[in-house]
């Protein structure tokens, strides 16, 4: 009984859609007929043991230029404008925020964030002129009393420690 040896045309399909299988058959003809293996299977093998070396090397390249890439804006501040806003990637920092935002909104954005003497002073920034200048205002007597609530809790506790026994 004579074995039907796969075409180079077979092999090619098997190679680019089953792997697995393509593999089982060179190694099987790799033992029992070296000759077809070095004929077939070997130019399968260089055609692409070039570019494998190559695609190895160039996703090194590729990584660690993506990271010098991230390294280098995460050190240094920069500026960009995306739509019609500008926005400000701080220095060693990975958020981003609008520089176009209002000191309202900026003061509202630390007052979330419970830093409520930056809030008040961006809230102070906002011109009498302004639309949000009553709500500025307010925030400002919000953040005044934030900041007397957390300096007389933390009287309280330092109080507390000291007359304990």
């Amino acid at each position: 009984m004579k074995i039907v040896k796969p075409t180079g045309s077979e092999l090619n399909e098997y190679f680019l859609h089953n792997k697995k299988y393509f593999e089982q058959l060179a190694d099987y003809y790799a033992i029992y007929d070296p000759e077809y293996y070095d004929n077939e299977f070997l130019k399968f093998e260089n055609a692409t043991a070039f570019s494998n070396g190559r695609t190895g090397i160039k996703s090194r390249y590729v990584l660690l230029f993506s990271l010098l890439f991230l390294v280098i804006f995460y050190l240094i501040s920069f500026q960009f404008k995306l739509g019609d806003k500008n926005y400000e990637l701080g220095k060693n920092s990975l958020s981003v925020h609008s520089i176009d935002d209002s000191d309202f909104t900026r003061g509202l954005d630390l007052y979330r964030t419970q830093q409520y003497s930056a809030a008040a002073e961006c809230f102070e920034k906002v011109n009498d002129d302004d639309l949000k200048y009553d709500e500025a205002l307010h925030m400002i007597e919000l953040c005044r009393m934030k900041i007397l609530e957390e300096s007389s809790e933390s009287n309280i506790s330092s109080e507390s420690i000291r007359t304990r026994p």
